[in-house]
């Protein structure tokens, strides 16, 4: 095995060789890494457990509940389990300390309550968390319990020869309760001079090692509880014991411990960074991808794993414009973002230099980012804080200072980059059924919908429920289901060769346009088909309704246009010469007037039933790719989109725009107007999703999309959310965040 100075996996340099001091044939390496300033612990198994199939599927389960416990400031953090010639090594951290164990033996202990109840409250957070996700530690000692140098507490010492028990969930009580009392144990020696039993059958009195103190009743309560003999008498959880610890911290003090409430980090986003960086190392480009990806799914403003997707993906030859598009829609002007500077820096250099070696080949690259474990107390600081926000928050909405609590949230919540945080979140909806929307000032990317394996081309909300139709590239429909609690669930799958969709405002038919020229009807609650006619001779490329839902118009790519009455199935048709594929259509108003685009980048105005074309406007160099309206009767609004990346704006009778909005750096393949009537949303290849206003031309801000090109838009389920579809496959609900108006309340 290694030995001191030895390269181990590839990037450790062993600095110590230890046996694993619980004395199970283990062992312990502690290492630093070779390209960054990261300190490692490397942990094998013991030879016994190696030697059966039964033995290493126990080592890989306890490495796997390990490194489910994430990066608990109170835990040694374990990332990822590696394989040496078959033999299994744990990478985890190094905690750099003095242990329990050491204070014990120096006597250093039991002379500061308020220290010593610190530790001991800590030490529960860290338990408390393993117990909760069904992880027992089993080794309980003095020698696992570590302070660093800044008094913040790691238990370690979990090991990888877990008794079989352990993975039993009948057993899980009994051996939380084993957990309870050998921590018992440890406390009982940290703050008293007598044995923690003086015979087999109940403890002795607990004593105070210093004579000067007494003992408040709270902490005999905890000292005699977690280290009874009787389960029954003992703790059921930690969270129990912290309580009680907690108490005797206010008799003595007069206020409670700062660490009483669980520290705020990241636990899972923040592990699955570190291992994407770890399996990159490795060369795993494509594991290290979707642990990226799981670990923005789970923190979306995450710094380390945004630019690591964005570096990732640069290395591996995306468009540099984009990803320089990405990071600036990722600028944040209150923000010290010195990686993304860096990076956005290598692209431009590589930008300016066209004969310089690719990406990834060059000596000096920026480097991948890991985050490092917590090891000082500030991690705690952020408690206080964050309590007394949350109850001015609530005081405020309790008195109805509805103002002054929108100006509180906006403030605290953008600091944090508007990510999804269930108090605030539920503060901000609060707020919303009060005053009416000023304008966006941020969105939050608040839910991830999967199930396709192509790019979402088409989506809708059904109006009045919960469910969202989307479409892929390869014809298949999805329905899902967000249900009551928010967890999304997909009703219905089916394969239909469909090329576009589109539902009534109310709601009543949901329909799509086929291959085959066939439009056909589905049921919006299941997607059943409930009807269906051969409408164009080509497929289907737009589908629209008018205001009330009973005038359905279809377009196809030999440039047909169809109205079908839905009441009467009676159609009207036109087929406008050398427009060329229809690409979109629209009703803009409650008239029954339609505007159709081609790709011959020409809007077309027709009267009602296709009677007559009053007015054909050249409006973009190329095919118009989208259509929107904003606005009623004279103030209404026509919005286009084009393959020449510009968005133009004009009054529905004028051929001149009053507008013209840039900025995307690809494709437009969607506009979307929202029912706030002041609100534009764009989105395309670039992968960048833009937010306007349209009354003043006004850019508002960028968001990223993070799915290689976004391919449609919809308006969500609420009436402050929008969908978007990824070229990824994926749809993303995104949750717009108002300036609101309460000046008149």
């Amino acid at each position: 095995m290694w030995r001191p100075n030895d390269i181990a996996l590839d990037h450790y340099r062993v600095e110590t060789a230890a046996p694993d001091p619980a004395g199970d044939g283990g062992m312990l390496f502690n290492c630093r890494h070779l390209s960054r300033p990261f300190r490692a612990q490397l942990e094998t198994p013991p030879p016994r457990l190696l030697t059966s199939t039964v033995g290493l599927r126990q080592v890989i389960n306890r490495a796997e509940q390990r490194i489910r416990l994430g990066m608990h400031p109170n835990l040694a953090t374990t990332f990822n389990l590696r394989f040496n010639r078959r033999l299994p090594v744990l990478i985890g951290e190094a905690v750099a300390g003095e242990s329990l164990g050491q204070r014990l033996d120096t006597g250093r202990c039991g002379h500061n309550p308020r220290a010593d109840l610190s530790l001991a409250i800590q030490f529960c957070h860290g338990l408390e968390h393993c117990h909760n996700l069904g992880i027992i530690h089993g080794r309980l000692s003095p020698a696992a319990i570590v302070i660093t140098p800044n008094s913040l507490l790691k238990v370690t010492g979990f090991g990888l020869a877990a008794p079989e028990e352990q993975l039993e969930t009948d057993r899980l009580r009994t051996l939380i309760s084993e957990d309870i009392r050998a921590f018992g144990i440890c406390l009982w020696r940290i703050f008293c001079s007598t044995p923690p039993y003086l015979d087999r059958k109940r403890p002795g009195k607990p004593r105070p090692i210093n004579p000067e103190l007494t003992f408040p009743v709270p902490l005999q309560v905890a000292l005699l509880r977690s280290t009874a003999n009787d389960s029954a008498r003992r703790y059921r959880t930690f969270a129990e014991l912290r309580h009680d610890l907690n108490l005797a911290y206010r008799k003595l003090y007069n206020i409670p411990c700062p660490y009483f409430e669980p520290p705020y980090a990241d636990y899972r986003a923040e592990i699955l960074n570190n291992q994407a960086v770890m399996l990159l190392e490795e060369g795993k480009k494509r594991a290290a991808a979707q642990k990226l990806a799981r670990s923005l799914e789970s923190n979306d403003t995450l710094a380390a794993a945004v630019y690591n997707d964005l570096l990732l993906r640069w290395l591996e030859g995306a468009d540099p414009t984009r990803i320089l598009g990405r990071i600036a829609a990722l600028r944040r002007p209150d923000r010290h973002q010195p990686e993304l500077s860096a990076l956005e820096q290598a692209v431009k250099s590589r930008l300016a230099e066209p004969e310089a070696a690719p990406p990834g080949t060059r000596e000096v690259e920026p480097q991948f980012s890991m985050i490092e474990p917590a090891s000082r107390l500030t991690i705690y600081r952020r408690n206080p804080t964050r309590r007394k926000l949350e109850q001015n928050l609530l005081d405020h909405l309790r008195q109805r200072r509805y103002q002054a609590c929108h100006d509180l949230l906006l403030t605290a919540w953008g600091r944090e980059g508007f990510r999804k945080d269930i108090f605030f979140n539920r503060i901000y909806n609060e707020l919303l059924l009060v005053r009416e929307k000023i304008r966006p000032l941020q969105a939050q990317r608040f839910l991830k919908l999967s199930g396709h394996r192509s790019p979402v081309i088409a989506l809708t909300a059904i109006p009045r429920s919960r469910r969202i139709v989307s479409l892929g590239a390869d014809g298949r429909l999805i329905i899902h289901d967000l249900g009551r609690s928010g967890k999304p669930a997909i009703l219905e799958k089916r394969e239909l060769q469909a090329t576009c969709l589109a539902v009534s405002p109310e709601g009543k038919h949901l329909v799509v346009g086929k291959r085959d020229g066939t439009v056909g009807l589905l049921s919006p609650r299941n997607g059943q088909a409930t009807g269906s006619a051969q409408s164009h001779p080509a497929p289907i490329s737009a589908l629209t309704f008018n205001h009330d839902g009973k005038l359905l118009a279809s377009g196809s790519e030999d440039g047909t246009i169809i109205v079908h009455r839905l009441a009467t199935a009676a159609q009207h048709q036109t087929a406008p010469a050398g427009s060329g594929p229809i690409r979109a259509l629209l009703y803009p108003g409650d008239d029954l007037g339609l505007i159709s685009a081609g790709a011959d980048g020409v809007l077309r105005d027709w009267k009602s039933r296709l009677r007559e074309c009053t007015a054909a406007i050249p409006a973009h160099e190329g095919s118009i790719q989208a259509l929107a309206a904003v606005g009623t009767g004279e103030e209404l609004r026509l919005i286009s989109a084009g393959a020449d990346r510009l968005i133009k704006i004009r009054r529905r009778t004028e051929e001149n725009c009053r507008q013209t909005l840039t900025g995307h750096r690809g494709k437009i393949n969607a506009l979307l107007t929202l029912t706030d009537g002041r609100t534009l949303i764009s989105a395309g290849d670039d992968d960048l999703i833009m937010v306007w206003n349209p009354a003043d031309a006004d850019h508002l801000f960028t968001l990223d999309g993070r799915g290689n090109g976004i391919c449609s838009l919809a308006r969500g389920p609420r009436p402050h959310t929008f969908l978007a579809g990824r070229h990824d496959g994926t749809i993303n609900i995104w949750m717009l965040i108002y300036q609101l108006n309460f000046d008149l309340l």
